[in-house]
């Protein structure tokens, strides 16, 4: 259950947040208090820290021992149960905002987006309104979570606004977008603006939906794998630390006295031991005692 409860949140954030991370065990330092063991999904946030995101826990039969929780079992002896506990908490809004946002606002997936197209009138002319409401119904038809900003603010004031709230996707609509039988259409992931064919329109925005979908993530997983670092000397440890920061693959011995020591001179933690990850004879990065394990360390919030 602890696994599958944590596969479930990897392809949510894969997936859906398009937030790549690291799976793995935390240590013995970092699990929940109480539990055998935890798993956790880091993900590594723009400024070069890490993000636990979620965490998955086994329990054991440690807090049922503690409230007397336990049932009869098939032999009819009284067992103590055995637990898991994960959960989702708000943390994962602060990761999708910190994770995509830029200068100008949020940057949302489209799978995220409660809007994913905004479709805006240039003029609030009605046949340049009903033009607009008939492009948001066939959206709609498709699945596209549309809508029509025809409010009584200046078209400057709308493009902002929804590019703050990071909509996908921004169509705007004037006479001369009908006349030619085009649309403008405005990428929130990259910022390019350009003119479309109207003709077959919302077949072609749905493609454009799952491209910067595709897109966003594939922009993560290579911040990630561009910021993590496979050390072997604690000098070199210390000095991306010290700077660009990021994930770091080190040997550790597992010794909580030498965790600490390395959060107390480069304020980097243990992150998880990558699920995986193969066994090496090694020394630890810090103290030089014998290691089997490269484990993920970053700073965190």
């Amino acid at each position: 259950m602890q696994e599958w409860a944590m596969g479930m949140y990897k392809q949510i954030f894969r997936e859906h947040m398009a937030l790549p991370g690291i799976v793995g065990r935390k240590s013995e330092s970092e699990k929940f208090a109480g539990a055998d063991m935890t798993l956790t999904y880091e993900i590594l946030m723009p400024d070069g820290k890490a993000l636990q995101s979620c965490t998955s826990h086994d329990l054991g039969q440690n807090f049922a021992k503690s409230f007397d929780i336990a049932y009869s079992s098939k032999e009819g002896t009284r067992e103590f149960v055995w637990q898991t506990s994960w959960g989702l908490s708000t943390r994962v809004i602060g990761g999708l905002v910190l994770g995509h946002g830029d200068d100008q606002g949020l940057r949302l997936p489209p799978k995220m987006a409660p809007v994913q197209v905004v479709i805006i009138p240039v003029r609030a002319e009605d046949d340049i309104l009903a033009y607009c409401e008939k492009l948001a119904a066939e959206l709609k038809v498709l699945g596209v979570r549309a809508k029509v900003d025809a409010r009584d603010e200046s078209i400057g004031f709308r493009i902002n606004k929804w590019e703050m709230k990071g909509v996908p996707v921004r169509l705007e609509i004037g006479r001369k977008e009908i006349e030619a039988g085009t649309v403008t259409v405005g990428r929130r992931d990259t910022g390019v603006k350009e003119s479309l064919p109207a003709d077959g329109i919302s077949e072609t925005l749905v493609k454009l939906l799952d491209e910067i979908q595709a897109g966003m993530l594939a922009e993560s997983e290579k911040f990630l794998a561009d910021n993590t670092h496979s050390v072997e000397t604690y000098d070199e440890f210390k000095a991306i630390m010290a700077g660009p920061r990021g994930f770091i693959k080190a040997m550790w011995c597992e010794d909580a006295d030498c965790e600490a020591a390395i959060k107390n001179e480069t304020k980097a933690t243990t992150r998880c031991l990558e699920s995986g990850t193969p066994k090496e004879e090694g020394t630890c990065v810090r103290c030089g005692k014998p290691a089997s394990y490269r484990w993920h360390f970053a700073q965190s919030y």
